[in-house]
């Protein structure tokens, strides 16, 4: 059982206040089942939000994939269950990997779907395939569902700069609001840990409601700092704190959160020649 304390969001560009943020923890137990096969689950718990103060409803013509989070914030309460789900994973052969997962992926979405990596040995790039049949979860219900579903996919291209810690990424497909388009990612791995970085995302979905613009639509944007928490106790782990600095969530460029990312996984026992360091030491089983 592990607890990140500190997970931090700013949110601009909100049409009832310029500024809003979402300051909350997250309790999380994972457990092995058999060989390869995990339990994952996450209780968030808020510490101190206004997002929930947001009373206009969103003017988005999308379908409302993220635009909605006010309400989620405003009927879960201060304890709300974040994620309930089972990961598989495999080695489908030398440098190919996998990942089967069912349940509830986050906040906002459950689901089931996959992934599978090819990440050849000696070289700094790897590619991905990540599809997802997800339904909206409910506001008002831990275990409900919306009537809103989509099947996601997304391919991905990651290229490491090993030497800089740098890691650039494309990923390209079907988002969350059924419009398609690519994604770029930038980071930076410092030797204490500490990752930032930023995305920017273009798709089909011309968002043209404020902030956006008919001559201006709307993209998807932000900057991140990731924060290892074994930096801060005197035992090893792999949880991390976030931050991240947004416009306004809206509903163009939109990804469900990663059940467990098969990159990320590989790319930590990478890094800085710490093959020592990953989430699970018999991934291959």
């Amino acid at each position: 059982m592990q607890f990140i304390p500190i997970n931090l969001r700013f949110f601009f560009n909100d049409p009832s206040g310029a500024f809003k943020y979402d300051l909350f923890a997250l309790l999380n137990y994972d457990k092995q089942l058999t060989d390869g096969l995990f339990l994952n689950t996450s209780v968030r718990g808020t510490w101190s939000e206004n997002v929930s103060d947001v009373t206009q409803p969103s003017n988005s013509e999308l379908p409302h994939v993220r635009s909605d989070i006010a309400e989620y914030m405003r009927d879960r309460g201060v304890i709300s269950l974040n994620r309930l789900l089972l990961n598989k994973y495999y080695q489908i052969a030398s440098e190919w990997y996998g990942r089967g997962s069912l349940g509830y992926y986050e906040q906002m979405y459950g689901g089931a779907g996959g992934q599978v990596l090819y990440m050849p040995v000696n070289r700094d790039w790897a590619v991905d395939l990540s599809v997802d049949a997800l339904q909206q979860r409910s506001p008002q219900s831990a275990f409900g569902f919306r009537d809103y579903s989509v099947v996601t996919a997304i391919g991905a291209f990651h290229y490491r700069f090993p030497s800089v810690g740098v890691t650039t990424t494309v990923r390209a497909g079907r988002f969350l609001a059924k419009d398609e388009g690519a994604r770029f990612e930038i980071k930076r791995r410092f030797r204490s840990g500490v990752e930032a970085g930023a995305w920017y995302t273009i798709t089909n979905a011309n968002d043209t409601q404020p902030p956006g613009s008919p001559d201006d639509p709307y993209r998807d944007k932000g900057l991140f700092i990731s924060i290892p928490l074994s930096s801060m106790l005197t035992r090893d782990t792999q949880q991390r704190s976030t931050i991240a600095i947004v416009d306004f969530t809206r509903d163009v460029g939109q990804m469900v959160e990663s059940p467990g990312d098969l990159y990320r996984q590989m790319e930590e026992r990478l890094l800085f020649d710490r093959s020592d360091y990953g989430p699970f030491a018999d991934f291959a089983k």
